[in-house]
């Protein structure tokens, strides 16, 4: 069998195995690296997935490149090799579990973060309502604090 599609009315084919063996390198490098911050993100290692980001939005871009170069010939997907095609079917197969579990573990981390903000906001309010200080006759007293005093807090929400 023969990997190009039908001629067209022009009589012109498509060689479509190197598009799907293309789609096939890209989709299982970035397999790996969605594995690799998967890991790092279940080890609580959010910090280092940073150094990740720009070779997988580069792997981004090329998947959806690909995708498209191979989808605009949908219909001729039936002309590849079985091998081929078998191929690709479980690369993109193991491409979606990985992203998926990705998606998992990124909500985990940011609900684990959000928590983690909130008892840190819990703990500060706590904390000024339990200011305390000393009267004007020298005697400790608890000073109840002002719906005016503000505390300022940011945090880095990226992950």
């Amino acid at each position: 069998m023969t990997d190009k599609t039908p001629p067209d009315a022009n009589g012109t084919t498509i060689d479509l195995r190197p598009s799907a063996e293309g789609l096939i390198e890209v989709a299982s490098r970035l397999i790996v690296l969605l594995e690799r911050e998967t890991a790092l993100l279940r080890e609580m290692k959010a910090g280092e997935i940073g150094a990740l980001q720009p070779e997988k939005t580069r792997l981004i871009a090329a998947y959806e490149e690909r995708s498209r170069g191979l989808n605009a010939h949908s219909e001729s997907l039936g002309a590849l090799e079985t091998a081929v095609r078998e191929e690709l079917r479980e690369t993109i197969s193991r491409f979606n579990d990985a992203a998926k579990d990705n998606a998992l573990a990124l909500r985990a981390a940011h609900q684990a973060n959000e928590r983690l903000m909130q008892a840190i906001v819990d703990a500060l309010n706590q904390q000024r309502n339990r200011a305390e200080g000393y009267g004007a006759d020298g005697a400790h007293t608890n000073v109840e604090p002002s719906l005016n005093d503000r505390v300022a807090l940011t945090f880095d929400e990226r992950l």
